[in-house]
Order: C-alpha cells, then sequence, then structure tokens
C-alpha cells in the first residue's frame, strides 16, 4: 500500500497488526495473519486426503493451487483490503484519489526480500525462517 501510493500513505502501517510496516513480504508474516494462514493451509490440505493415484496427481495439484489461492483472496486478502478501505474512508482518501498518476519521484519500486541460507534452511535478513513447502 504505502509502496503503491506514498503520495497517499505516507507512514502507514500495516492495518491487521499496526505494528510493522507494511511490505512485500509482511502478508506473510504479520502475526495478526497467522491463524487465517494456518486456516488456508488446513483448507488446502484436506483435498490432500482425496489423492489416492499417481495419474491424477497432476489435476489434483492444479486444483490444491487453485483452492489455496481462493481461500487466501477469501480469507486472507479480502479481510486486509477491508480494513484498508475503512482506514482510507477515515482519512478521507477517495476513489479518485487512488486513480491519480504517482509523480515519478514519488514512486517507490518493489524490491526481493534477501535472503541467507543458514545450516541447510532459508532466513530472511530478520532471521525469519522462511519455510519449505513440506514443511508447512
Amino acid at each position: 500500500m504505502k509502496e503503491r501510493r506514498y503520495d497517499l500513505y505516507r507512514d502507514v502501517k500495516c492495518r491487521m497488526c499496526l505494528e510493522e510496516n507494511e511490505d512485500d513480504d509482511h502478508i506473510i508474516y504479520c502475526q495478526q495473519l497467522r491463524d487465517k494462514w494456518l486456516v488456508v493451509i488446513n483448507n488446502t490440505r484436506e483435498i490432500k486426503l482425496i489423492v489416492k493415484s499417481e495419474k491424477a496427481i497432476l489435476t489434483i495439484t492444479t486444483l490444491l493451487l487453485e483452492i489455496f489461492v481462493n481461500e487466501f483472496y477469501r480469507i486472507i486478502w479480502q479481510s486486509c483490503c477491508n480494513l484498508v478501505t475503512e482506514w482510507e474512508r477515515t482519512k478521507e482518501i477517495k476513489k479518485q484519489d487512488l486513480r491519480k498518476k504517482i509523480p515519478a519521484h514519488q514512486h517507490i519500486t518493489y524490491k526481493q526480500t534477501p535472503t541467507k541460507p543458514i545450516e541447510g534452511d532459508t532466513y530472511d535478513l530478520k532471521g525469519r525462517k522462511i519455510l519449505k513447502h513440506s514443511e508447512q
């Protein structure tokens, strides 16, 4: 949010936890979203019980990805968007403000979070372990 419209949001903290600045990775690590992430993961894991045939693995994997994306959108993304919309209302940020082009000097580009391997695991620079698919 801040990276997209610095001219409107300036020093905005995550609307879910109100503690850390929102960035590309924060939606994954936000403690207020931890339970919601577990719901998304559990909802997708239930489908794995259906898989009995190796031949069906591609179809099931595609289905799992689709379910995961839908669950992420429904459980996490929409709740974040609703909080941001409510916050924008309190700050009197209107839709036409959001549609205006950002001046070039205020544009902040996205950056990839650097990681470092430690004893076979991957950590971000804040020391948070990045889980592999099999560890989730």
